[in-house]
């Protein structure tokens, strides 16, 4: 057999030369939870990871799709621990960093969404991950991957997003007179971000990139939307039930 990662001769279920494990080189629900299940240490790939999605997204997640998968982190360990991250970080730095003492409603309200958010965020953001596979699977069809594979993709886009959101938040906390302006630079540079990242994986041309990228985050944003409403409400009906307390 030979190794996917380092090109290697082996008939071990490692190989010997760089440790990875013994693959068919292709994406399954199987493989992305056995890199789920993998203990949240700091080694090496979160560095190549991160400086490799930045400087080459395609390239990167074609040979991870491909097989060469021991020097990075999983999808779902790197949309986990970033997503929560960010808003520990955002929580951190207080209700202006995301926004909430522009919203009506008091001292309370900011308070009750900010605990919501600190809760439950990172779940809410990975629930919304199949909405963007199922949407790029569609429209990517063509390319003939598999809907894991456009999991795999769309949870490393999630997970790099909170890099760029992290940014936005801490720029928007010393120059809040900005806010606004801040945050849609934000925006337009993650939808930039995915439809490079789209062109390197799966479009055959850029403005077929740009086009299915554009339906893709609409259609995700709409699903992440949905899902915040319902999750909000949901929470604040168990707060009211539970412990009597009034959202406002």
């Amino acid at each position: 057999m030979k190794c996917m990662n380092c090109g290697s001769d082996f008939d071990t279920p490692y190989c010997g030369q760089c440790g990875q494990e013994a693959t068919s080189g292709k994406v399954t629900f199987a493989e992305m939870r056995r890199t789920a299940l993998r203990a949240f240490s700091l080694e090496r790939g979160w560095l190549h990871t991160v400086v490799d999605l930045t400087l080459w997204p395609g390239l990167m997640i074609r040979a991870y799709l491909d097989g060469k998968r021991i020097a990075y982190i999983g999808p779902v360990r790197y949309a986990i621990t970033l997503n929560s991250l960010y808003m520990v970080f955002a929580v951190l730095l207080g209700p202006e960093a995301l926004g909430l003492d522009k919203i009506e409603g008091g001292a309370k309200f900011q308070a009750t969404f900010t605990d919501f958010l600190q809760r439950y965020w990172a779940p809410l953001m990975l629930l919304s991950a199949p909405a963007f596979a199922a949407t790029s699977w569609f429209v990517f069809r063509a390319r003939r991957l598999s809907f894991p594979e456009h999991l795999t993709l769309n949870l490393f886009n999630l997970g790099h997003a909170s890099i760029l959101s992290a940014i936005a938040t801490l720029f928007s906390v010393l120059f809040p007179h900005h806010f606004i302006t801040i945050w849609n630079i934000s925006l337009f540079a993650g939808f930039a971000y995915y439809a490079w990242l789209i062109r390197g994986v799966c479009a055959s041309n850029a403005w077929t990139a740009i086009g299915g990228a554009l339906l893709v985050q609409s259609l995700g944003m709409i699903a992440v939307t949905i899902l915040g409403i319902l999750g909000l409400a949901l929470y604040l009906l168990a707060r009211w039930y539970i412990a009597g307390e009034a959202p406002v």
